[in-house]
């Protein structure tokens, strides 16, 4: 299975998006998320792996859908692995599509591909870095068959916007030490103005951090009654926080995981219900219970590489430089990312300022904004 339209994207970065803060609070699991992830190729097969680029050894963290020789040989043919050639010019949290990390025409011709990557159907791929320190790198891709190459892009274009949700988390739990105690994740979230809390039966508030408790007290899109139960604006994920609370509701209906938006009269908040895996014993002595994450959207929509080329007539290259400058690298990364030279890399950012009509890049943002805003 493999995506095509831009509308099963979406649906597939919600869901992304879900299970990413679920597995935070221990309501799912990574492997959830990269059996999600590897749908977006066909043949897909997603991992999350180390590489250090000074001893070009590599090794796999996590994955889906990868067969088990491939693990035990990756190790080996890591050092030849040319998708992993100058990673340390690859911006952080880019999501790149393998023909520009090296063309499919020179990894055919290597021992890489010959003797790894072909017998197990693997001809190209998605990646991006989400952290770095010195040369080892933490990085997650999607490798598989090859497809069209809008549907490559439009894969590419949602791990960027992936990469801010899995960097927050990521360090949400290098801080809170004690992830079994949700005051520490609590505590860690705040750090990072995010809320949380957990409601119980009858939508009872059980705890809630500060920014949390700074939300529920604007009553802007959610508040506390009388009772001290929690109230949805939005029509849908309340009613769905009152099944998942209701004790008479079976398990595997109260554990799944659901996200959606509260438009307000201030910024539009993302609000995650991530249901309980509580054992039999708690279920019973405690009731269930949900934990609730509380996110604030600093901007409008952002339009997909695709859509920019389509509503700007530009190039693809041209959109994809305009999109990775979007995402706040230099020209020099982008240079080095696409694997063309600053000077194509400047030509380029000119022709997107002549047919979006603008003259700077942050005339150039203020564009994209206010058309992705206009386009929900």
């Amino acid at each position: 299975m493999h995506l095509g339209s831009a509308a099963q994207y979406d649906r597939l970065e919600s869901r992304l998006i879900d299970l990413i803060y679920a597995a935070l609070v221990d309501e799912g699991a990574w492997g959830d998320f990269l059996r999600e992830l590897a749908t977006c190729t066909p043949n897909g097969q997603s991992t999350l792996f180390f590489h250090d680029e000074f001893s070009a050894a590599g090794s796999i963290s996590l994955s889906h859908g990868v067969d088990r020789e491939f693990e035990r040989l990756y190790p080996q043919y890591a050092p030849k692995n040319l998708w992993m050639q100058n990673l340390h010019k690859r911006p952080i949290g880019l999501g790149v599509r393998s023909e520009f990390m090296v063309p499919f025409a020179e990894v055919k011709k290597s021992e890489y591909y010959n003797d790894l990557l072909r017998s197990f159907g693997i001809e190209s791929g998605i990646g991006i870095t989400l952290q770095r320190s010195g040369s080892l790198n933490f990085l997650l891709s999607v490798i598989g068959a090859r497809q069209p190459d809008a549907d490559e892009q439009r894969a590419a274009d949602m791990l960027t916007r992936l990469a801010p949700h899995l960097t927050r988390v990521f360090k949400i739990y290098g801080q809170a030490h004690e992830r079994s105690s949700l005051l520490a994740i609590g505590q860690a979230l705040a750090a990072h103005e995010t809320g949380v809390m957990r409601v119980g039966p009858g939508r009872k508030i059980q705890w809630l951090n500060d920014a949390a408790r700074a939300l529920v007290g604007s009553g802007d899109g959610l508040h506390r009654d009388a009772a001290d139960r929690l109230r949805l604006a939005d029509e849908t994920l309340d009613a769905a926080l009152g099944q998942m609370v209701e004790l008479g509701v079976p398990q595997d209906a109260r554990s799944r995981t659901l996200t959606g938006i509260i438009r307000r009269s201030g910024a539009a908040l993302r609000v995650t219900l991530a249901g309980s895996g509580q054992s039999l014993v708690e279920r019973y002595f405690a009731g269930p219970t949900v934990t609730v994450l509380l996110s604030e959207e600093q901007h409008g929509g952002m339009l997909p590489a695709d859509l920019v080329a389509a509503t700007f007539n530009l190039t693809m290259r041209e959109a994809e430089v305009t999109m990775a400058l979007v995402a706040g690298h230099s020209l020099q990364a982008i240079a080095a990312t696409l694997n063309i030279s600053y000077e194509t890399t400047r030509a380029h950012l000119k022709q997107v300022f002549a047919k979006t009509g603008t003259r700077r890049q942050a005339e150039l943002l203020a564009r994209l904004y206010a058309v992705g805003r206009a386009q929900k």
